[in-house]
């Protein structure tokens, strides 16, 4: 009787362990665990910031990358010949910049890629057209277009051709960036989609209230 209930307890210890080698080797050949959704989505991306640059705005007034630094921003890039979407990007600055009412808490920044046409007076004279208010709102130029586009490809956005008749070589991204108090890229927002202009809005606000120390300039 002993003997066999030793042989049956044998025999399960021997299915048992047969049972885990199988499954081992079943996970083994499968490799790593993918992360789940909701893994990637909460893991960390490498930070994005703004590289060092030196431009002239409408005002002929130097305009670099210190200038960034203590307030958060709403970036964007065009340029005054284009028929295309950079009047109606313009347009949803202006309205940013009404709707985000912050005293000077939040700046503006226009590129233009287009810098051999876009001299800081031509560039005034566009705000005057339009009738904008551009008090805290910046529109740079100098340098080279490639320095704009070496500026958007640090922020990485992806450029799209003018189709409106002018250069082709002039390429720019209808992208909004939000830029916090240290220079750093905190979201980007197409400008034609749906709802990405309020979720701007949103996050620019909730930016500004995690940003104790920002100060009007």
């Amino acid at each position: 009787m002993k003997r066999t209930l030793r042989t049956i307890w044998l025999i399960w210890m021997l299915v048992l362990a047969g049972i885990g080698l199988y499954c081992f080797s079943r996970l083994s050949a499968r490799g790593p665990r993918m992360p789940t959704p909701g893994e990637v989505e909460n893991q960390v991306p490498p930070a994005v910031h703004m590289p060092a640059f030196v431009l002239v705005d409408q005002s002929g007034r130097k305009f670099s990358r210190a200038d960034l630094l203590g307030r958060p921003w709403i970036v964007d890039f065009i340029f005054t010949r284009c028929a295309g979407p950079c009047p109606v990007m313009t347009a949803h600055m202006a309205d940013l910049r009404k709707s985000l009412a912050s005293g000077g808490k939040i700046g503006f920044l226009s590129f233009s890629v287009d810098p051999e046409n876009d001299t800081p007076e031509v560039l005034s004279a566009y705000i005057d057209q339009r009738g904008l208010d551009a008090t805290g709102w910046h529109f740079v130029t100098g340098g080279s277009g490639k320095d704009a586009e070496d500026i958007a490809a640090a922020l990485l956005l992806g450029g799209q051709a003018s189709t409106d008749g002018t250069p082709a070589t002039i390429i720019h991204s209808q992208v909004f960036v939000l830029i916090d108090a240290d220079g750093n890229v905190a979201g980007r927002y197409d400008s034609n989609a749906e709802g990405e202009l309020a979720k701007l809005q949103e996050d620019a606000r909730a930016l500004l209230a995690n940003s104790p120390t920002t100060k009007p300039q």
